[in-house]
């Protein structure tokens, strides 16, 4: 069973209009657990600052990379692409 954050509740009002869906007012709290659940792992954890440091490493990698198919490269935090 997915959990949105807007609109979860079966006993929850219907939106009266399609202009309407996903409103916040009808906040699932399952679904509000859960995303401070990840933001405490993600602050607990400094992902952060590990995201930051191992996108700098993947980024020297990746520019010096000596490949005549390569041209460019470029990235930011862990996602790198290669042209």
């Amino acid at each position: 069973m997915d959990f949105p954050a807007g609109h979860a509740s079966p006993s929850a009002p219907r939106p009266i209009c399609s202009a309407e869906h996903g409103d916040v007012r009808y906040s699932n709290p399952v679904a509000c657990a859960a995303g401070l659940a990840v933001i405490s792992y993600i602050q607990s954890h400094d992902l952060l600052d590990r995201v930051k440091q191992m996108g700098l490493q993947l980024a020297d990698k990746v520019m010096s990379l000596d490949d005549p198919r390569i041209a460019t490269g470029r990235g930011r935090g862990c996602c790198a692409a290669l042209s």
